[in-house]
């Protein structure tokens, strides 16, 4: 679950996204997951390498810190969380467990708030 600490009009709607995509990484429905990114943000990718990168990964202690708006259709999302997966997923490539912050970008794409890019990301180990 998602905590929310935004009290942004949208914030319930990209949060309820940003729940959606890592429930299912969590629970490997790696299509729920991709299916919260806009069609920009999912041309580039390879499902398969999707799935394999993240199929060791839990997600928790997930926090929607604030939003940001860039536009009518622009939203920046400052979030925070920690994740446990294989080493060889790390982003160092030897650590089990790391924290976690950046900015999601989210645009409005049929109806909906969806992912469209991730900056200013910054990692710990855990």
């Amino acid at each position: 679950m998602i905590s929310n600490e935004s009290n942004h009009d949208d914030s319930i709607a990209i949060a309820w996204q940003l729940n959606t995509y890592t429930s299912g990484i969590n629970a490997g429905d790696y299509r729920g997951a991709l299916a919260t990114r806009s069609a920009r943000f999912l041309e580039p990718l390879d499902y398969d390498s999707f799935a394999e990168e993240h199929s060791t990964t839990q997600i928790f202690g997930f926090r929607l810190e604030s939003i940001e708006e860039h536009g009518p259709d622009i939203r920046e999302a400052r979030v925070h969380f920690t994740s446990e997966q294989a080493a060889e997923y790390a982003p160092d490539g030897k650590s089990n467990c790391t924290r976690w912050s950046s900015s999601r970008i989210f645009i409005w794409e049929d109806n909906n708030w969806k992912l469209d890019d991730t900056e200013n990301t910054t990692w710990v180990p855990c």
